[in-house]
């Protein structure tokens, strides 16, 4: 029985599909089911593709991809991932669940080369409709570090970036009530006092004293209603978010 002929001109379709089958280098994908003790993640893949039967398909869910965080000489920026958040799930030439558990030279495992099984995960991304853009987290110019929503969030104005009279500034901003901003710890606890509010005391203070007519001989007690009176109308010296960690919390 003689071979059947072969379409030349379909070599590099066939072709296509069988590295498609088993080779793979990157597709876009959603988190699932992390765990924050391993820094793993089920991959849920978001890229269809079509065999010969023309039928949409999505590959199946990736489990224990290790997450690619940033970290580096001793420092990082650690976040958990929710079910849904973006990734790129980025194949490797080997399995590298080896290195990723014990830091040592992942021996080789055969076909996990380019495939579901050799991926690793990159968190991050954005879904933004074209027709209907999603608003960005930063301020145009800015560096936002924080909660997406800016509840809690450090914004780095770098000189000239927002704008051209910019010098260079930090903004911690917090969206919590008394209290949200803590520097040293979380039982952070004394107020940090406001100038505009200490200078407004401090001269409440000296116009009380202005007023006061000294009494011959009675030992400075025609001073103490006034202090008393000043006390009981002290404005707060502390701000209402901005909390310092200090030896003994104010009362």
């Amino acid at each position: 029985m003689a071979d059947s002929p072969i379409d030349v001109s379909k070599i590099p379709e066939l072709a296509r599909r069988m590295i498609y089958q088993d080779f793979r280098v990157a597709l876009p994908a959603c988190a699932l089911n992390f765990d924050r003790d391993t820094a793993r993640v089920t991959g849920s893949p978001r890229l269809q593709f079509q065999f010969t039967d023309r039928k949409l398909r999505v590959d199946p869910d990736i489990p224990g991809a290790p997450v690619i965080g940033y970290a580096g000489g001793g420092y990082c920026i650690a976040h958990d991932l929710r079910d849904g958040d973006p990734l790129v799930m980025l194949s490797c030439d080997g399995a590298p669940h080896g290195f990723y558990d014990t830091g040592n030279a992942a021996p080789p495992q055969g076909g996990l080369s380019h495939s579901l099984a050799s991926m690793v995960a990159f968190p991050g991304g954005r879904v933004s409709d074209p027709n209907a853009p999603t608003a960005p987290a930063n301020v145009a110019g800015e560096c936002l570090v924080g909660a997406v929503d800016g509840s809690a969030a450090m914004r780095l104005r770098g000189a000239g970036l927002p704008a051209p009279d910019e010098l260079g500034s930090m903004v911690l901003a917090v969206a919590g009530p008394e209290a949200s901003l803590l520097a040293g710890g979380p039982d952070a606890a004394d107020p940090v006092a406001c100038a505009n509010e200490v200078l407004a005391n401090l001269q409440d203070l000296a116009v009380r004293i202005a007023a006061w007519v000294p009494v011959p001989n009675d030992g400075g007690a025609s001073l103490k209603p006034i202090f008393v009176a000043w006390l009981a109308g002290l404005q707060p010296m502390g701000d209402l978010k901005m909390r310092v960690e200090g030896p003994v919390p104010l009362p």
